[in-house]
């Protein structure tokens, strides 16, 4: 215990000091975390997950609640609307396409059977909210760029989780319907989103006495945990809940009183203040330092073979990332942006918790199949990471504006 504790204080000073090295010299710094953890655990076997115990996956969980809820309340709901075709388009391309390449790889280099494979490919078929979200808020992107890259990171989990599970299922029952898994996830969005909704409706009444009570400002995290844990009850997303909370609380006050139901026309309505924005950013970076060092501990480093097919599938899914993005690319998306977005496939926690499932459920490979996809979260956070500072100082910057028709007419990040 007091060994955790010890490395829990030094972690921390050592996220700030690679924050100042992000800022400095372009080293990410959720790769350093990572490493640390993974030199802390799995390398030196200094601390492990379990000494952990339970308060290292809620802390990894309140991780992803708290840095859904802080990005959800800084975008704005005119250009969510404008970039949610486009965000569509990317992400469910985006996520066939890595499911069929990491199944075709994991199926001929392993043997496992097509329907392993597959569960695979769905496991690994997102991109991780921890991951993406501190890395975009450090580059000079356009709104919309950077709302569609937030969103996708978003949404993908729920699609991961939903057709991974039916896929387990249709291994133990012999039965796939693409009828009900298209019905869980439309299901799962649009509950969970209006449960943010109402929640903030709720939240946005009351706020404004909440301030008047001495030692408040973490009432709105509470309250959103409470929104995440009864989405989560009633069979929903809680991680949409808490992004949809994030962005009803910040624009409930911006849209016209002629625009509202009827209901709720005459309620007055308060959002986050600045003070409180700048408190759940440090927040958010507290959390995000235990997030990827906890996710370092946890990694499984298996024999050279399986960590030799991690590597080979991130390189494959970075390719077709990249002609996803050449395909899907809206066309006001300048070359840039559009670079940063081809190499946004980083993997994370709902990966990393999918990943154990195989195994219990007694799937052929199971073990394999985790093994592999730990393999994967590492390298593709790695490659993303080490990928945007090599855009903007090395030739690829040369070869991605080709790639991308660099235009000089188009429209600059904002």
């Amino acid at each position: 215990m007091a060994l955790a504790i010890f490395l829990t204080g030094l972690i921390t000073f050592l996220a700030i000091i690679f924050s100042v090295m992000f800022e400095k010299f372009r080293i990410p710094d959720v790769l350093l975390l990572m490493v640390s953890g993974m030199l802390l655990g799995p390398l030196l076997h200094i601390v492990s997950p379990s000494d952990f115990g339970k308060v290292g996956e809620v802390a990894t969980t309140i991780a992803l609640i708290v840095i859904l809820f802080e990005g959800g309340v800084n975008l704005k709901l005119d250009v969510i609307k404008e970039s949610l075709d486009d965000t569509l388009g990317i992400m469910l391309s985006s996520f066939v396409v890595t499911a069929i390449f990491v199944s075709l790889i994991v199926h001929y280099s392993t043997g496992i059977d097509w329907l392993s494979a597959l569960i695979t490919g769905t496991i690994l078929g997102g991109t991780s909210s921890a991951v993406v979200v501190p890395i975009i808020n450090s580059l000079d992107m356009s709104e919309k760029s950077y709302i569609i890259l937030f969103l996708e990171s978003a949404f993908t989990d729920v699609i991961c989780i939903v057709v991974s599970f039916a896929l387990l299922s249709a291994y133990d029952s012999g039965n796939l319907s693409v009828g009900r898994i298209t019905g869980k996830i439309l299901a799962s969005f649009t509950m969970a989103g209006l449960i943010g909704f109402l929640g903030a409706t709720v939240w946005g009444v009351i706020i404004r006495k909440m301030r008047k009570i001495p030692n408040t400002m973490f009432s709105t995290l509470a309250f959103i945990f409470i929104i995440f844990g009864i989405a989560e009850f009633l069979g929903y997303s809680g991680a949409i809940a808490s992004l949809a909370f994030g962005i009803s609380l910040a624009n409930l006050v911006k849209i016209p009183k002629e625009k509202m139901p009827f209901r709720i026309k005459g309620l007055r309505f308060s959002t986050v203040t600045k003070t409180e924005r700048t408190f759940y950013s440090e927040v958010v970076f507290l959390l995000k330092t235990f997030f990827f060092v906890y996710l370092g501990l946890s990694m499984r480093l298996a024999d050279f073979w399986v960590i030799s097919i991690g590597f080979f599938i991130t390189l494959t899914l970075m390719f077709g990332r990249l002609v996803v993005i050449r395909v899907f690319r809206a066309r006001d998306i300048p070359w840039k942006d559009a670079s940063y977005m081809s190499v946004m496939i980083p993997k994370g926690l709902a990966a990393a918790v999918l990943a154990s499932i195989p195994a219990q459920r007694g799937i052929t490979g199971g073990n394999l199949i985790r093994d592999i996809v730990y393999s994967v979260v590492f390298f593709s956070i790695l490659f993303s990471a080490i990928s945007v500072p090599l855009i903007n100082k090395t030739f690829l910057k040369t070869v991605y504006s080709e790639i991308f028709g660099k235009n000089e007419s188009q429209a600059q990040p904002s």
